[in-house]
């Protein structure tokens, strides 16, 4: 009898913890799905962000405006978006907290924002593992990556791949969430190793809302120059750091 019941609370506690991973999931998943919607609903259109990108931060700019007091959360919220949402970049959006915010207020408020999306996906990717993230990218992509899953030294790595220019950075966040890295450490990690192009990004959309020009080009032709060279140098710079966590 007491076997038979120590069997049966056994599958009952199976039961209940499934229950709640399905639970946990299905949130998560609404969670991304209301983020999807409310960026296709309410961002300027994401075709202007590729056509005209000041034009694009621009209008983010007067569309946060709008809402007052609360821009300043709704601002954040893009931020959160565009980490969860991987392909979007961030750096219009960026300049467009600078613009409205200034260099600390919009560092600041970008950061925040970017910590928390990077929670999110974080918490999302070790709750439903691998398979999650493959309906987000391709084998291709994250083949490139498959040094880090399992690697000890994968704080270290991460920390070397979020500084190269280029580097899909939400991706990476993905990726990140297969390591055993902590937690605590990635987030961290991320916040620091970011940190520098968010304030590129912020101290540009000040610049241009004070028409102060020539900080802009100057700081948009390094980040440019930079971004070049870490698209043409990603793939030996991938492949170095892959031979790093072999040694």
């Amino acid at each position: 009898m007491i076997y038979y019941m120590s069997i049966t609370m056994n599958v009952e506690t199976g039961r209940n913890v499934r229950g709640l991973r399905s639970l946990r999931i299905s949130l998560f998943v609404l969670l991304i799905a209301g983020l999807v919607t409310v960026t296709i609903l309410s961002v300027p259109r994401i075709e202007i962000m590729t056509a005209h990108p000041m034009d694009f931060a621009m209008r983010t700019a007067r569309w946060v405006r709008s809402f007052g007091l609360w821009g300043a959360v709704i601002y954040m919220l893009l931020q959160v978006m565009q980490v969860v949402i991987a392909p979007i970049p961030g750096e219009m959006i960026q300049m467009a907290g600078g613009y409205i915010y200034g260099t600390f207020l919009g560092a600041i408020y970008t950061e925040i924002g970017i910590v928390a999306g990077v929670v999110i996906v974080f918490s999302f990717v070790r709750l439903t593992g691998y398979p999650a993230v493959r309906t987000f990218f391709s084998e291709e992509k994250l083949r490139r990556f498959d040094f880090l899953i399992n690697n000890q030294k994968s704080e270290i790595l991460l920390f070397l791949l979020f500084l190269i220019p280029g580097i899909p950075k939400d991706m990476l966040t993905y990726v990140a969430g297969l390591t055993p890295i902590k937690s605590s450490r990635f987030f961290l990690i991320t916040s620091i190793a970011r940190f520098p192009g968010i304030l590129g990004s912020v101290y540009m959309g000040a610049q241009f809302g004070r028409r102060d020009y020539v900080p802009v080009i100057i700081v948009g032709v390094v980040a440019v120059t930079l971004f070049a060279a870490g698209l043409v140098l990603q793939r030996p710079l991938v492949d170095f750091i892959d031979r790093i966590s072999k040694e």
